[in-house]
């Protein structure tokens, strides 16, 4: 449960992606899409990204950053930012969004815990997807949730 958690229809995330991807200056109305395939092509586009907004060079370093858990963590989160380099404006743009979107979690059903969970796989990821990875997903998905709030 949850806006971005609902799939929208693949066939309408389709005909969105082929409208972003020829975008053209005069076409911005998406009142005819379903709510759920305008998420789902968000979410598609982080996925087919060729590297995470959170860059891969930093994947061992947040989640060293989880498991140690010091008292200084957004502090290092802050000074992580910058290594992110051209990914910075689309990341911090997410992040307000997704923050804007949490605090209308009671009508949208999206907590920075929901989505954190959506969002954690494509915003942090290693370079090569192992069974580790994998495992780390709550680690990954606990500092996307930082981020957020």
């Amino acid at each position: 449960e949850g806006l971005f958690r609902i799939s929208g229809e693949r066939t309408e995330i389709s005909a969105l992606k082929e409208l972003f991807d020829n975008y053209n200056e005069g076409e911005r109305d998406l009142s005819r899409y379903n709510i759920h395939a305008i998420c789902g092509v968000l979410k598609l586009w982080l996925r087919e990204l060729p590297e995470s907004l959170m860059t891969f060079d930093l994947y061992d370093t947040i989640v060293r950053l989880e498991r140690d858990n010091p008292d200084d963590k957004l502090d290092q989160y802050a000074a992580m930012i910058p290594k992110i380099g051209c990914n910075r404006p689309t990341l911090d743009y997410l992040m307000r969004f997704l923050s804007k979107l949490c605090e209308n979690s009671t009508v949208n059903k999206m907590s920075a815990s929901n989505a954190s969970i959506v969002f954690g796989p494509t915003l942090i990821r290693a370079r090569v997807e192992t069974i580790e990875t994998t495992l780390n997903s709550p680690i990954v998905n606990s500092a996307v949730q930082v981020l957020i709030e």
